[in-house]
């Protein structure tokens, strides 16, 4: 966010937010990458299998939002907005 908008985050969750003020993320699309930062810090702080087969079940829905907020922020770079 710092190199599109100049903002200087400390967290993935406020990373998240700024991106859907800034219309990088959907509301719906906001949603699921906090609960993925949610995900992320239960799969490291606990070694529990059920934990991690629940995670596992949706990186492939943490993929596709991570690869388009990737895409989007390089569209936003190379357009110089």
């Amino acid at each position: 966010m710092y190199d599109i908008e100049g903002i200087d985050l400390a967290s993935p969750k406020s990373v998240f937010r700024s991106c859907r003020e800034n219309k990088l993320l959907s509301d719906e699309e906001t949603i699921d990458a906090l609960t993925m930062a949610n995900d992320r810090n239960l799969t490291v702080r606990t070694y529990n299998e059920a934990v991690a087969e629940k995670t596992h079940s949706k990186l492939k829905l943490y993929y596709s939002i991570l690869s388009q907020l990737v895409e989007r922020m390089r569209n936003r770079l190379s357009k110089g907005q």
